[in-house]
């Protein structure tokens, strides 16, 4: 479910100044990021309907180690497709 917006999502934080921010906490925070990751599946009741899809999609990753890890490698190549 997650991976249809993983290209938009490359492309946006391809140049952005917390990339680096981004990219250490998907490959670094092991726990933490599950931890995260639950809460934004239990805080979806308060999440706008139109963007439901996107926030369980970026809860997916962070539950994820493998997703988390291949979402991390598509931040890190030059021209993400």
């Amino acid at each position: 479910m997650s991976e249809q917006f993983w290209p938009e999502w490359a492309q946006h934080w391809q140049h952005h100044p917390l990339k680096g921010f981004l990219l250490s906490f998907l490959e670094g925070t092991g726990p933490f990021r599950l931890l995260v990751g639950q809460f934004m599946l239990a805080g979806t009741v308060f999440v706008d309907p139109t963007k439901t899809d996107r926030w369980l999609a970026a809860a997916e990753i962070l539950e994820d180690d493998g997703k988390s890890r291949a979402f991390a490698s598509m931040l890190k190549e030059e021209n993400p497709q």
